[in-house]
């Protein structure tokens, strides 16, 4: 047993305690770094397909609608899948689809 104020090289409790809530701190906070790291990442990653998807969109209509002024069968199916398929006034008004007055299509 240690004499009074003297140490007898071991942590009190509360000292252990203290080291084990700053370490399980230290802990928290390179998680949260980590994880906002990867948050970042993923979100790069959906903005990266969002566009590629939307580049395909664009060089696959283009090559569709060339494709009709060459080929009036493939023009008439075309625009039966548009008019099938476009049920918004203003897309329908673009492709210069028929919209009737109630905003249904005609």
């Amino acid at each position: 047993m240690p004499l009074p104020g003297h140490s007898s090289g071991r942590r009190s409790l509360d000292e252990r305690l203290a080291a084990a809530r700053a370490s399980e701190e230290r802990a928290l906070a390179r998680f949260q770094r980590k994880n906002a790291a990867a948050e970042k990442l993923q979100g790069q990653k959906r903005q990266r397909d969002r566009k590629l998807d939307t580049r395909r969109k664009i060089i696959a209509g283009a090559i569709a609608l060339e494709h009709c002024l060459h080929d009036p069968a493939f023009a008439a199916a075309f625009r039966a899948l548009l008019d099938r398929h476009v049920t918004k006034l203003p897309e329908r008004a673009l492709f210069g689809l028929p919209v009737s007055i109630n905003g249904d299509r005609a």
